[in-house]
């Protein structure tokens, strides 16, 4: 406890309200307005001017949050080990009868299996897709496989998972229409090992 060697000011009603002078030993009357006495704290001046800017700076980040609650999210996932590994979005026409080369030598040697998307576009609903697995030396085809034979309808698919056989491979598209049909487009979604 501080020692105070001095003595309490006094009023004509006797003692009033006062505080020690920082650094000296004497008092000095404390004033005061509506019944509240004006006393200084120290450091609790800076520690409200503090609070007051956490506070502003908390409100601006909660305004922030709000604005992109209100707007759109990337929901993109980083590290994920599904990805695009390829995609053709105008596969043009394909005269009846015959198979087109979409997408040639597709690199699949980083993924255990893949699915195929296929938009085969409107009125396109007889159509064939084929996957042909190339050779471990060479981008030569060893054998075709037939992925999908659609007969009676021109919605968009999505194949069942297809093994990876081969280092890389080439999609085809087969017509199998009586007439020259345009078709839309195809992508390749790989699954990382």
């Amino acid at each position: 406890m501080v020692d105070i060697n001095a003595r309490l000011l006094e009023t004509t009603n006797g003692k009033g309200p006062q505080h020690k002078i920082e650094d000296e030993n004497k008092f000095q009357f404390t004033e005061g307005s509506e019944g509240n006495l004006h006393v200084r704290d120290k450091g609790v001046k800076e520690e409200l001017e503090f609070i007051k800017q956490e506070l502003a700076d908390t409100k601006q980040t909660n305004q922030q949050i709000l604005q992109r609650l209100d707007g759109t999210f990337d929901t993109r996932l980083n590290g994920s080990n599904v990805e695009l590994v390829a995609e053709n979005t105008s596969i043009g026409e394909i005269p009846t009868g015959t198979s087109k080369q979409v997408l040639v030598n597709i690199n699949l040697s980083l993924y255990s299996y893949f699915y195929i998307q296929f938009r085969p576009g409107s009125g396109n609903n007889d159509y064939n897709l084929l996957v042909y697995p190339s050779r471990a030396e060479t981008n030569s085809p060893i054998t075709n496989n037939k992925i999908l034979e659609n007969t009676g309808s021109a919605s968009n698919i999505e194949t069942d998972k297809i093994e990876v056989s081969s280092i890389s491979a080439s999609i085809y598209v087969e017509n199998t229409m009586e007439s020259n049909r345009t078709f839309n487009s195809i992508h390749i979604i790989g699954v990382k090992k």
